[in-house]
């Protein structure tokens, strides 16, 4: 099990797990770069509803929604090239000096300001970076969810908040 495919974004009621569909199952013994998209079902629209319907009132959503959109509106062929895409993006807003190293069709590393920045590996007992959430004060405060959740909460100050806890 992995991320490669999936996300968990914070709704009104808890937590809600995004999948993007492959093709043939989870369990492939294929290259990243080769995992293909199930497009039998309508998974994008899905899910953009999903996204919009838990951050469509947070306090950066109108600005950064735009960035999002495209990636469920474009057909991709291939998970790695989502996922690289939405990585670029995600660089792009969060940081201006970050980079994304990437050897063999695999993430290594990103690089922040010169220093290494490595995300943390999800764990249930990792010290999440602590921000104001827009549910919080009906499901309490939920670590490890997408970025988008603390892209849309703090906005452009997303890569301090980043470099303050790491």
């Amino acid at each position: 099990m992995s991320f490669k495919n999936r996300c968990v974004v914070v709704g009104s009621n808890g937590l809600v797990s995004l999948s993007v569909p492959i093709e043939n199952g989870r369990d492939q013994k294929l290259p990243f770069k080769d995992i293909k998209i199930a497009h039998q079902q309508p998974w994008q629209k899905s899910h953009w509803r999903t996204i919009v319907s838990c951050y469509g009132k947070s306090p950066f959503w109108e600005y950064y929604a735009d960035y999002f959109a495209p990636f469920f509106d474009r057909e991709y062929r291939f998970l790695w090239d989502l996922n690289t895409e939405i990585l670029q993006v995600l660089l792009r807003l969060i940081d201006k000096k970050m980079q994304l190293i990437i050897e063999n069709e695999q993430v290594v590393e990103m690089e922040l300001l010169g220093a290494d920045f490595l995300p943390k590996n999800y764990t249930a007992d990792s010290n999440p970076i602590v921000y104001p959430q827009l549910f919080e004060d009906r499901i309490g405060f939920q670590p490890n969810v997408s970025i988008l959740d603390l892209l849309c909460m703090e906005g452009p100050n997303v890569g301090a908040v980043l470099r303050s806890g790491s």
